[in-house]
């Protein structure tokens, strides 16, 4: 399987709105992340009165081959959130799968919320602890931030996560060597609808629609309402297409520690 390994390129960001494989990053003008809020915007205007119950997975089957047939990968940062259980309502109800780059802070107090959504049949991975851009970092805040997530959401899963998604896309030689030696794999994506500007439903819904490819990974973010909302149409509209919604693992297959990705195989 021929995998996308673009060059590294030391501190690279690009312009906002315009993901693209080689680096791509959420615009300069998302605030900047702390620890008492949502990293890349404000919290979610709404929140669930009550957490519903957790669906029961779909029954486990087979990957589907994505050399063979058109795969898809929804990915959505920087939860957990309130909102994060309509969005596993909606990927289990489609029998979709999706991955979910946790931001461990977030997951340390939303335990219930992680396992649920790993007991969906989700994939559960490493946002870091503090949503720092570790391209502007040194050796030891990398190393703290992706192996204090490591192991917060072990504790909670019983799993070690296998992918890293850097905070904005932001990486550089030495974010790549230390998420090797934590044994995760770079994961960036392919394209989205660029959700922390395009703030309505319709918008987020049309835009992923419009840029969806086999093999593509499509970042989304489960704290906002909007996304939350648009989840269902664009699993349907994607289902609708043909595609298979997988998650990253799924569609990368055996994914390289320290290696970075963006986009997985397409049928030939």
């Amino acid at each position: 399987m021929s995998l996308w390994k673009p060059l590294v390129v030391a501190f690279g960001l690009l312009l906002p709105g315009c993901a693209q494989p080689a680096e791509p990053v959420e615009p300069a003008s998302t605030p900047a992340p702390v620890t008492s809020r949502a990293p890349e915007s404000e919290p979610p205007a709404t929140e669930p009165a009550a957490e519903p119950s957790t669906p029961d997975p779909s029954p486990a089957a087979a990957p589907p081959d994505c050399t063979v047939v058109a795969c898809i990968a929804l990915t959505y940062d920087d939860g957990p959130t309130g909102l994060t259980d309509h969005v596993v309502d909606a990927l289990v109800d489609r029998d979709a799968r999706a991955t979910f780059f946790l931001n461990a802070s977030y997951a340390t107090n939303n335990p219930d919320t992680v396992l649920r959504t790993q007991q969906a049949g989700m994939e559960i991975a490493n946002h870091t602890t503090n949503h720092a851009n570790l391209a502007l970092q040194g050796a030891d805040t990398i190393a703290y931030e992706i192996g204090d997530a490591q192991q917060r959401i072990e504790a909670i899963t019983g799993q070690a996560p296998t992918l890293l998604r850097p905070p904005h896309g932001a990486y550089n030689d030495l974010v790549l060597q230390i998420a090797g030696q934590h044994g995760v794999a770079v994961v960036n994506w392919t394209d989205g609808p660029a959700d922390w500007e395009n703030r309505d439903t319709a918008s987020v819904i049309n835009r992923t629609l419009a840029v969806a490819r086999p093999g593509a990974i499509i970042l989304l973010h489960d704290t906002y309402q909007w996304t939350a909302d648009a989840t269902p149409a664009i699993i349907d509209g994607l289902q609708a297409q043909g595609y298979h919604l997988v998650t990253v693992s799924e569609l990368l297959g055996t994914a390289e520690p320290g290696v970075l990705y963006g986009s997985g195989p397409a049928p030939a």
